[in-house]
């Protein structure tokens, strides 16, 4: 599959994605709606893994660019933030803290999940 047709399994994905957001007003990115969709693709096997992973690993291997867009907007909005700055950084600190102990008893019951179904 060429390069251009995987941009466009990938374009497709997120452009659905948008009209599930049209529909389903949830208060989600509109991204993570396109990655569902791709996800249910690939699961449903109407797209390989094959056919996305090249352009995939390209964008995983430059994400930090793809978070200036993010960061730009950071500092657009510093004047609303001004006021409230140790209150966001506590819930950065105190989210990623959470964000990792949960990660761990997941990967956790996971693992006693494999260990049983092997036996």
């Amino acid at each position: 599959m060429s390069l251009l047709s995987q941009v466009g399994v990938l374009m497709i994905s997120l452009l659905i994605g948008t009209l599930l957001k049209m529909v389903i007003p949830i208060p989600v990115p509109i991204t993570v709606y396109g990655m569902i969709v791709l996800f249910i693709l690939l699961k449903v096997k109407a797209v390989k893994v094959d056919d996305v992973e090249p352009v995939s690993s390209k964008l995983l291997g430059n994400l930090a660019f793809l978070f200036v867009p993010a960061g730009v907007g950071m500092i657009n909005e510093f004047k609303t933030l001004e006021g409230h700055l140790l209150v966001v950084f506590g819930i950065i600190i105190l989210s990623n803290f959470l964000t990792l102990f949960v990660t761990g008893h997941v990967v956790q019951l996971i693992q006693k999940r494999g260990k049983k179904n092997d036996k």
